[in-house]
């Protein structure tokens, strides 16, 4: 038997992506709800994180989309829902508040129904922000999921249920 096919995953990152940064939750927000010196706007969608500050009329303080920046906006781009409700929490998702005995967790912000039309929309919107001009890839969310891990899961509870 040959020991050359292994089963871990590596991520290899080109040279061109040497930057990219891991952020969580907390840091996704602080860093990109446009309210910093640098004023930078992030976004997060399925586990990839955007830089679209130079989108500022959209993303910025009175734009449309003002209410993404410094969030997880996977199920809020994957459904078509606009409420805040639809935008992922802006706490990691195990964080306890042992102050107000409060887990900061909205549970719902990654549960949407993985249909053909949410994940059509969902690669829809990442070759959007993949191909755009001016939005960068400039990292990974922690605790974000990808795609392929949320059709996974998806597929895993498909066939449990049966």
């Amino acid at each position: 038997s040959s020991s050359s096919s292994s089963s871990t995953t590596t991520t290899t990152i080109s040279d061109e992506d040497t930057n990219i940064v891991e952020y969580t939750r907390e840091e996704l927000y602080e860093y990109g709800n446009g309210d910093n010196d640098e004023g930078l706007l992030l976004l997060s969608l399925y586990g990839r994180v955007y830089d679209v500050s130079e989108g500022y009329k959209y993303y910025g303080h009175g734009g449309k989309y003002h209410l993404f920046a410094g969030r997880d906006v996977t199920k809020a781009l994957s459904t078509g829902c606009m409420a805040v409700s639809c935008l992922g929490p802006r706490y990691t998702y195990t964080d306890y508040d042992s102050d107000t005995e409060q887990e900061h967790v909205d549970k719902d912000a990654f549960d949407f129904e993985l249909t053909p039309k949410t994940i059509a929309e969902g690669k829809k919107w990442i070759s959007f922000f993949e191909t755009h001009d001016k939005y960068h890839f400039v990292g990974v969310l922690r605790d974000g999921r990808s795609m392929d891990d949320l059709i996974d899961q998806h597929l895993d509870e498909q066939s449990s249920e049966g």
